[in-house]
């Protein structure tokens, strides 16, 4: 089952924000901090029975690191909840932004941290909003020196890869961001997922590998995507994107490329 699967089988009552999945993990986040909390009430109980304060030792001290870890799991039970909903969809969410707005709530429910996460949605589905930061990372791909093109079937960019070259292996950088978003967009244009698809996977492997190469990475890499036949990739940094006709070439770029240079 692929992500776009996952989000078409989610089923939410008219009151419900959360699918079944994600409400039974948040209560089991939430459930561990009440414990935590309910500790802390019984060790305050003890400490007020049990006075000691010496050189050694003393019920503050005991209370103040008490509170210290209370801070950083309170902190972690936030994180832990948002990372849910970032990991399991896809978004991008901002959890020290919420964390900090979250601050002196108490007591602290789970409810709280998705009325924020909600917030940052702007009223769209979990979806929407991956589709969103999908299509916003392409857009973001080309540099001033690109140029895109699109004759016959065929989608073309200039100076898009900057080639790793170490022995005369040619490879992508570590630090590149514009062919995995660029693939990320061709996977969710193909059938609406919003992760990479395992074809542009396999061949970003091959683009990355600095050391040996099992393919000619500047042959046409036959690709057999809905939508996508096949892509090649030049020396001279141009990627020649072939979809299986013109149509699909033009809304590609103009829904995910937004070419106005």
């Amino acid at each position: 089952m692929n992500l776009l699967d996952k989000f078409e089988d989610i089923v939410i009552q008219n009151k419900e924000r959360i699918d079944y999945e994600d409400k039974e993990i948040c209560e089991e986040l939430q459930q561990s901090w009440n414990g935590l909390i309910q500790y802390k009430g019984k060790l305050e109980v003890f400490l007020n029975n049990n006075p000691v304060n010496n050189i050694f030792y003393s019920n503050a001290v005991v209370y103040t690191s008490f509170q210290s870890l209370i801070h950083d799991k309170r902190k972690s039970f936030i994180s832990k909840v948002i990372y849910h909903f970032k990991n399991k969809y896809k978004v991008n969410l901002p959890i020290d932004t919420i964390t900090r707005k979250l601050d002196g709530k108490n007591p602290l429910h789970y409810e709280h941290i998705l009325d924020l996460i909600f917030d940052e949605l702007g009223g769209m589905t979990f979806y929407e909003r991956a589709v969103s930061e999908v299509k916003s990372r392409c857009r973001q791909i080309l540099s001033r020196n690109s140029e895109v093109k699109v004759i016959k079937n065929k989608l073309s960019i200039s100076n898009l890869v900057y080639w790793s070259i170490w022995e005369n292996i040619y490879s992508v950088g570590y630090s590149d961001t514009s062919i995995n978003n660029l693939f990320i967009g061709l996977s969710h244009f193909s059938c609406g997922n919003v992760e990479m698809l395992g074809r542009f996977k396999t061949l970003y492997k091959h683009l990355s590998d600095r050391y040996k190469k099992e393919i000619d990475i500047f042959s046409l890499q036959n690709i057999g995507e809905e939508k996508i036949d096949s892509i090649k990739f030049y020396k001279n940094g141009k990627v020649e994107i072939h979809f299986e006709d013109r149509s699909y070439a033009e809304q590609f770029k103009k829904e995910y490329i937004n070419y106005n240079f």
